[in-house]
């Protein structure tokens, strides 16, 4: 690769996320206030793992409290001025 040649790499994944300890509203918690647990590649990858980490517990809402979603592809810079 030149110097003046370069790619940018757009990595997405999915993101296994848990539902805030103690959220008592009726309401679902907005996606910024669970908190993250594990990435992974692929969707299948991460509702696989989820379903196993679910199957131990006692939690009646039990899969409710975790959720697989797509990670947001990071933004594309703008070229500099002058050029790559």
């Amino acid at each position: 690769m030149t110097p003046r040649t370069r790619r940018l790499v757009l990595l997405s994944g999915w993101l296994l996320l848990q539902r805030p300890a103690g959220w008592t509203d009726s309401k679902e918690p907005p996606l910024d206030r669970w908190t993250q647990v594990k990435r992974f590649s692929s969707s299948g990858a991460c509702e696989s793992y989820r379903d196993k980490a679910v199957a131990g517990t006692q939690d009646a809402a039990g899969a409710g409290s975790m959720r697989c979603v797509e990670e947001a592809p990071a933004a594309k810079a703008p070229a500099p001025a002058g050029g790559w």
